[in-house]
């Protein structure tokens, strides 16, 4: 596993975490379901190309609790579970995008789980992390109300959309999961637990690694051969 570069990126202080909460459900891309979504009168918003690099330490203790740090195009963006994910269809993730408040977050979990990490800096924290998945992938964003349903074709040729809706508070998850359920029935997608794109890749590239998640309840997917 390589190690983490040295960042540029100014460090801020911040006491709180802000950041939205994704909403969102899987569904199997096919060109059945392409046609589904512009009949129903999706507009195609944005087409964009980007590289995700995935890191962890060596004990992977941010995976293991369905944290994911990453960097989207070199901007570090740290997605962690809100709850409820393993119920229902919808996963519900919190994502913060600046440096101090993903170093909040990392601090807040080890602190609750009694795992160790340095009182350094963002850049330190990092600089300690290691690769664990690396691709590249080709986006298209359709609007379809005030639902965004982006398409995904990964450059490990894994294919996978999803529906989703940003909310601010924890209050509103309830309504955006219904939104949610309700658009993908009536666009077909019934198909429930879909994998996502990290899950897929570490399925082919970092099998023990999938397996331990498996273990730990963080993907509860069963990888198909045909997917």
């Amino acid at each position: 596993m390589q190690s983490a570069p040295s960042l540029r990126q100014k460090e801020n202080s911040a006491e709180h975490i802000s950041g939205n909460i994704e909403v969102e459900r899987k569904f199997i891309v096919s060109a059945a379901s392409l046609c589904e979504i512009e009949r129903h009168g999706a507009i195609l918003s944005k087409e964009s190309r980007f590289l995700d690099v995935y890191w962890d330490n060596n004990n992977y203790d941010l995976t293991t609790n369905d944290y994911w740090l990453r960097q989207r195009d070199g901007i570090w963006q740290l997605k962690y579970s809100s709850g409820a994910r393993k119920s229902t269809a919808c996963a519900q993730y919190k994502e913060v995008c600046d440096q101090a408040s993903i170093l909040t977050a990392v601090r807040q979990l080890f602190n609750s789980k009694r795992l160790q990490m340095s009182s350094g800096s963002f850049t330190e924290f990092v600089e300690s992390l290691a690769k664990v998945a690396t691709f590249k992938t080709h986006r298209r964003s359709f609007t379809l109300g005030s639902l965004t349903v982006d398409v995904d074709d990964a450059d490990f040729g894994y294919q996978v959309g999803e529906i989703e809706l940003l909310v601010g508070d924890e209050a509103e998850i309830p309504a955006a999961v219904q939104t949610i359920n309700a658009c993908a029935q009536e666009l077909g997608f019934v198909q429930e637990n879909v994998p996502g794109k990290v899950e897929q890749y570490l399925a082919k590239s970092n099998p023990s690694l999938y397996n331990r998640l498996v273990n730990e309840r963080i993907f509860t997917t069963p990888i198909s051969k045909d997917i």
